[in-house]
């Protein structure tokens, strides 16, 4: 509805070709712009937070499977994370490469 005609005079009115060329925009750049909505989800993350601060919905969320694998992914521990750093400087006061592959 946002483009002020019904289905049946889009369908009428608009050709096959000029279709495809919508279609092909859509997959570049999907309507509605990323920024806006990354706007509009910081707005309710932080009235949301406000409020509660637990539960934050994923309202705006354009890819909630890469969403879903960045919490998938658990954040090193502080024994990991210290072990990583020990093993970076050691390396490094040894004229070694880092095993990190820095």
């Amino acid at each position: 509805m946002a483009l002020g005609r019904t289905v049946e005079e889009l369908s009428t009115s608009l050709s096959d070709d000029e279709l495809t060329e919508w279609m092909a925009f859509y997959d570049v750049e999907p309507f509605g712009c990323a920024v806006e909505d990354d706007r509009a989800r910081h707005i309710v993350s932080i009235l949301f937070n406000a409020y509660d601060g637990k539960n934050e919905p994923d309202w705006f969320d354009r890819d909630p499977d890469w969403t879903a694998e960045l919490r998938r992914r658990a954040a090193p521990t502080a024994d990991e994370l210290e072990d990583k750093i020990d093993a970076f400087f050691s390396a490094k006061l040894t004229g070694q490469d880092s095993p990190l592959g820095s």
